[in-house]
């Protein structure tokens, strides 16, 4: 009888649990124009509140140009980047405003540019990336170079060089070389 009575009681207790048919979290339910946001010392507001959810640019003609995954004021999951003709321009992956995890930059046909992994931030020396393949273009076909550790130092509108992707908001993550460790080679310039 003490068994059926728990089980019924289970039942109970789970037919009044809501079910999430959407496994979304729960900050990403919000969506806001970067043009509605403020970057101010490394954190995302909105009216005056570190932002929690989606943020998305466009171009003039309406297409999507970014669309990134915000946490508390800070990156934290995937951000794409897209270019005017619609095709995928960068994939990237963001831990609490850290470049962490899968890295791929694409060419405006759509063809890879660039894959990587970013493993660790290593302040004033620049993110550290590794299993890194470089792809050039030969005509129509795709020439590509294996690279073991590198790192990647951002450049915005001015030229200025940031070490870390906390620093610089992502509308200025564009433009960026992948250096040897120790900074005194460019593998890739990408802008």
């Amino acid at each position: 009888m003490k068994k059926s009575w728990l089980v019924i009681v289970i039942i109970m207790l789970c037919s009044f649990t809501p079910v999430r048919r959407n496994f979304e979290p729960d900050f990403l339910s919000k969506t806001v124009l970067l043009s509605e946001t403020e970057f101010k010392n490394g954190v995302y507001l909105y009216e005056k509140r570190a932002f929690s959810g989606n943020i998305v640019a466009y171009y003039e003609n309406e297409r999507l140009k970014f669309k990134c995954e915000v946490f508390e004021g800070k990156l934290h999951g995937l951000t794409s980047e897209y270019f005017a003709n619609g095709e995928i321009k960068s994939n990237r992956n963001y831990y609490l405003g850290k470049l962490y995890g899968n890295f791929e930059e694409f060419f405006d046909n759509g063809q890879l540019r660039l894959t990587g992994k970013v493993r660790s931030t290593n302040y004033h020396g620049g993110e550290e990336m590794e299993e890194i393949t470089i792809y050039t273009r030969k005509g129509n076909r795709l020439k590509s170079k294996k690279t073991g550790k590198a790192k990647i130092i951002f450049i915005d509108d001015k030229g200025k060089h940031f070490r870390s992707s906390e620093e610089i908001p992502i509308y200025l993550q564009q433009h960026y070389i992948i250096a040897s460790m120790d900074g005194s080679k460019v593998l890739a310039e990408v802008d």
